[in-house]
């Protein structure tokens, strides 16, 4: 968890820098604190997902032990409605990746 931690917000934040610049958007100071004052005074994402984020580290630990199955029903309702049905695709093309 700390490896990927570390590398995804070193990556995160190079990009960041790399992509702002490119839309001529200066990085300097006033940007990185306006974003270090989005991130975790208001609405403070950062802030606010510290809780769970920190609840990783707990002895015993167990992401399966967290019953999460109303946010997986919410998400296939979600994904049913948003998506375009693949249904017939399917059935033209035989079947799932192997016929891909």
């Amino acid at each position: 968890m700390n490896s990927i931690v570390y590398h995804f917000v070193r990556v995160l934040l190079s990009n960041m820098r790399l992509y702002l610049k490119s839309d001529g958007i200066d990085t300097g100071p006033v940007f990185w604190m306006r974003l270090a004052k989005l991130l975790f005074v208001s609405p403070g994402y950062m802030r606010l997902s510290f809780g769970p984020f920190i609840r990783y580290y707990m002895p015993g630990f167990d992401p399966r032990n967290v019953d999460d199955s109303d946010l997986i029903a919410r998400g296939r309702t979600w994904l049913a409605e948003n998506l375009p049905d693949r249904s017939a695709d399917m059935a033209v093309s035989g079947g799932g990746e192997a016929a891909r």
